[in-house]
């Protein structure tokens, strides 16, 4: 594949913005409203998401997990 082809690729997400102000208290809620957004709009395989979590040393890990149940 040609180097200008691959920085050619790429998708918009500027459509919406997270606010703090916006989000629900609780986290699952949360992520329940955001799958009804998607869902709304044929978004495949929506349930591909990435999880984070910090140590208590500060160490960030993140994974690729697929949602099954909430």
């Amino acid at each position: 594949m040609k180097k200008n082809k691959l920085e050619n690729i790429r998708k918009e997400y500027n459509k919406h913005s997270l606010c703090k102000a916006d989000l629900k208290l609780c986290p699952f809620e949360q992520l329940l409203s955001w799958l009804d957004d998607y869902s709304q709009v044929n978004y495949h395989e929506l349930n591909n998401v990435v999880l984070s979590t910090v140590s208590s040393h500060g160490v960030v890990s993140s994974r690729v997990v697929l949602i099954k149940k909430i």
